[in-house]
């Protein structure tokens, strides 16, 4: 039998579950190994000092200590995790306003329109734009003209016609009730 066998057997012979065979085995192996003897010698010490001593009696307040020592661990990793939610929360602000700048200034880019792009707009041709251009709010950019979509957005607001008057009914016509139809 070989250290390793021997001390696998010396926990077995503890535990009361090694046969005659191992036990004898490593008895030999014990006279002749003076490392595995000193193994053998703290194990029996460790026992002996486990029957002999009294398991310690815990304290009164034993049950309040440990429930604040698990307060405190659950304290320190909730603070933990909301430091980690507060990063994570700024980091998705940041990106988050990040966007918005984008989109605006893809909005702006938008907003402003060329003739070709007011003439797709208003359903007309840029030739149309062209004559109407002393009425439509503009901006001129050198030999370019810009047009800001809110701007022609109020012009058409201000070119709209009002509805018409009522039109006449059928019983107008039929029964003669319409002033229009007086001679």
């Amino acid at each position: 039998m070989n250290c390793m066998e021997t001390q696998d057997t010396l926990v077995l012979i503890h535990d009361g579950e090694a046969s005659p065979e191992q036990v004898d085995a490593a008895h030999l192996h014990l006279s002749e190994c003076p490392s595995c003897r000193a193994e053998a010698d703290a194990l029996r010490q460790i026992n002996v000092w486990c029957h002999e001593e009294p398991p310690p009696e815990p304290s009164e307040t034993w049950d309040l200590a440990l429930t604040a020592k698990l307060g405190d661990l659950k304290m320190r990793a909730a603070t933990e995790e909301i430091r980690l939610l507060r990063q994570i929360a700024e980091e998705m602000a940041t990106r988050i306003r990040a966007l918005e700048t984008a989109q605006a200034a893809e909005r702006l880019e938008r907003d402003l329109m060329n003739v070709n792009e007011l003439a797709l707009y208003l359903h007309v041709t840029p030739e149309k734009v062209r004559d109407l251009l002393p009425e439509i709010p503009h901006i001129a950019l050198g030999g370019d003209v810009r047009f800001r979509r809110a701007a022609v957005d109020g012009w058409l607001q201000l070119r709209e016609s009002a509805p018409a008057e009522a039109p006449l009914q059928w019983n107008d016509w039929v029964i003669g009730a319409g002033s229009h139809l007086s001679s």
